[in-house]
């Protein structure tokens, strides 16, 4: 009975993958660079590897998938809307699929980076400035000090009568003053 509640979950697993297989995240969300440079433009391209990403976790869920199939008789098959082997072709078909996504996802991003730092030194050049690679110290501390403690506000607060509040600080009064 467990292997025909792991199919049934499978059996759901394997309609959300042909319906995301239909589309695939990097044929929708990645915007290649276009087919030519103009020099000095910064080319409006995706370079997020958010959506090939995605397209190889759903080959590798994929992959999983089939060998969970190769590893299942015909007859926990019985009450399943595929045979076994329709499973593995599917799942198979599946996995090639993602992994052309992904493939296509992974190369227009890395030439879309290129080609936006191209445009990057080319307008550098271009207006005369030299690019260079600066090596810094360490980040400044995020927190600026704690603010210095005012030791008094007015005289009385200094306790002595020789002694006076100057500057938020307490002072012995100086003779002739």
């Amino acid at each position: 009975m467990r292997v025909r509640s792991s199919l049934a979950v499978l059996g759901v697993c394997l309609r959300c993958s042909v319906a995301a297989a239909l589309v695939g995240c990097s044929p929708i969300f990645v915007q290649a660079p276009p087919s030519t440079y103009e020099r000095g433009v910064v080319p409006a391209c995706t370079t997020s590897k958010t959506a090939p990403t995605l397209d190889a976790v759903m080959a590798g869920f994929q992959a999983v998938r089939v060998a969970f199939a190769a590893s299942q008789s015909d007859s926990d098959y019985t009450d399943f809307p595929i045979t076994r082997g329709a499973d593995i072709a599917l799942g198979t078909g599946l996995s090639i699929a993602f992994i052309a996504f992904s493939a296509y996802g992974f190369s227009a991003t890395s030439d879309c980076e290129k080609m936006q730092s191209q445009a990057r030194r080319d307008a550098a050049k271009s207006a005369g400035v030299m690019q260079t690679r600066v090596v810094e110290g360490p980040p400044p501390p995020l927190r600026s000090p704690p603010p210095t403690i005012a030791e008094c506000s007015y005289d009385a607060q200094c306790g002595a009568p020789n002694r006076i509040c100057e500057l938020n600080r307490c002072v012995e009064l100086r003779p002739g003053s």
